[in-house]
């Protein structure tokens, strides 16, 4: 009871000194109140009244203003086409090349375009230049220009015209310039060709190498190695393609491994196909965009006699996605609590993905005859690439020892496939606490020192009791012998008497 005595006593001291404080610090802030202005950053500004040369004048901002980062604008896409010709030309002939330029961006136009040509050698520019001004092109705007060829005496059946376009577009920081580049493959009729249509009425189809299949065995991840299966084949019924040249350009996130880029084959027959097998490999930071492989093939070709050049390109796409590196961990403390009190469960996450995981959502799976939880169930929403935290439960056991709750989460990937993992997570509820809480139950201290009290008068009553019976014993027995012995005087015998003389 002491001890209580002299706790109640220092708190009420603590409970005093803080009040005393806290009135002294609310004072010193009601005399100086928070204004806008101590929050914001001394401009520099120039006064009203002449001042020495050098010196700066400062006037507190009367508003906080924020300037919006200007948006960044992405380099618009160009793509340049051309249109069919109506008639295939021949050896001699002139005509009209109608080439497009495509702006694929829906929020930046194209200005001060210059678009120059250079044809291949079967070829020749009829223009009193080599560059023609495209006009501005919108957002998602189409341009053409027209361009005069004619076709040399000797061309071959597969010509080109190469197509270099300069261009400016305005974006936050100013006028940037880019270009943009293309060949533009066309077929002619050469000389030999003509010569056998003018004997038999017919020309024989110029043959085309073509990509008739590929296999890249299954989805590739980001940072695998695999191998590109690629079947061409000759699709002329006549004429066989000699002297082929393959070339293989991997575009950004994508390499060979272990090859060369060229391959060669010496003749490949009308309507035949070959296969090669390409090794390649993804870079780790690839794009999920997908990797693009452009595939070109250059080719000789014998028709009537005349031995003709051709050439054929295509483009591949290699689908990537991103692993998933989503984690989730077990909790870094031990679960314990008290039987009947609120217990923690917290798993902390990590997504180490380059892509977001998305609705994810938790679980928690428990035996209802010796777990309580109010809200077992969390909506979580999507986690960005980089972003950690915890997934947090609350539960109170029913019964006092160990036990076992499992925590199920769900989520989709980059592929929107949907993902589970459990985590099993063990916890320890120890035995409810009845001792006394002087905090919970503070009216029944006054009852126990009054019946301390009550127990000490209790037992001075007794103490005096019991005095008091041994005094009464004491006297009772001193009074029986007394008696005692006026019992045992013989009076028959003689007695001794002291005479006492009278005065």
């Amino acid at each position: 009871m002491p001890n209580i005595k002299q706790t109640l006593t220092i708190l009420i001291c603590v409970l005093l000194c803080v009040s005393v404080s806290f009135s002294t610090f609310a004072d010193e802030w009601d005399d100086e109140p928070y204004t806008e202005e101590q929050t914001l950053t001394t401009q520099v500004t120039q006064p009203e009244t002449s001042a020495p040369h050098g010196t700066l004048a400062t006037e507190p901002a009367t508003k906080a203003t924020t300037t919006a980062a200007a948006k960044a604008v992405n380099p618009p896409l160009i793509k340049i086409t051309r249109e069919d010709i109506a008639r295939k030309p021949k050896a001699g002939d002139s005509f009209t090349m109608t080439v497009v330029f495509h702006n694929y961006s829906g929020d930046v136009s194209i200005r001060s375009g210059l678009a120059s040509f250079e044809p291949s050698e079967g070829l020749v520019l009829v223009e009193n230049s080599a560059s023609k001004v495209v006009p501005v092109i919108g957002p998602s705007g189409v341009r053409s220009v027209q361009v005069k060829l004619r076709v040399t005496k000797d061309a071959a059946a597969s010509q080109s015209v190469s197509v270099s376009y300069a261009y400016s577009y305005n974006t936050p920081e100013g006028l940037v310039q880019a270009e943009a580049s293309e060949k533009l493959i066309l077929a002619v009729t050469p000389a030999a060709s003509q010569e056998t249509t003018e004997k038999n009425g017919t020309a024989n189809a110029t043959p085309n190498i073509i990509v008739t299949s590929y296999n890249y065995g299954g989805t590739i991840a980001a940072g695998d190695t695999f191998s590109l299966s690629l079947q061409f084949t000759n699709t002329s019924e006549k004429l066989a393609a000699e002297n082929i040249v393959m070339s293989v350009e991997t575009g950004d996130g994508i390499t060979i491994t272990s090859a060369s880029n060229t391959y060669f084959y010496k003749k490949l027959a009308a309507g035949s196909s070959l296969s090669q097998q390409i090794p390649m490999r993804v870079a780790a930071n690839a794009s999920p965009d997908g990797a693009k492989i452009d595939i070109s093939f250059r080719y000789e070709f014998v028709d009537a006699g005349t031995r003709s050049d051709a050439s054929t390109a295509e483009k591949l796409s290699i689908p990537i996605y991103i692993p998933d590196r989503f984690t989730v961990s077990m909790p870094d403390t031990e679960v314990i609590g008290m039987q009947g009190e609120e217990i923690s469960v917290s798993l902390p996450y990590v997504n180490k993905s380059k892509s977001e995981v998305s609705n994810v959502e938790a679980e928690l799976i428990y035996d209802d005859s010796m777990i309580f939880c109010e809200q077992p169930r969390l909506n979580l929403g999507n986690f960005e690439p980089g972003k950690s935290g915890s997934i947090d439960f609350f539960f109170v056991a029913n019964e006092p020892g160990n036990g076992t709750v499992t925590v199920k989460i769900k989520y989709e990937d980059e592929l929107t496939q949907e993902k589970t993992l459990e985590m099993h997570v063990p916890y320890s509820a120890d035995p409810m606490n009845n001792e006394f809480d002087m905090e919970d139950e503070p009216m029944d201290m006054p009852q126990e020192e009054s019946a301390g009290h009550t127990w000490i008068w209790i037992l001075c009553g007794g103490i005096a009791l019991a005095v008091i019976v041994i005094v009464l014993i004491v006297v009772l027995r001193k009074k029986k012998k007394k008696t005692q012995s006026a019992i045992d005087f013989d009076w028959g015998s003689t007695q001794e008497v002291n005479a006492h003389e009278d005065n």
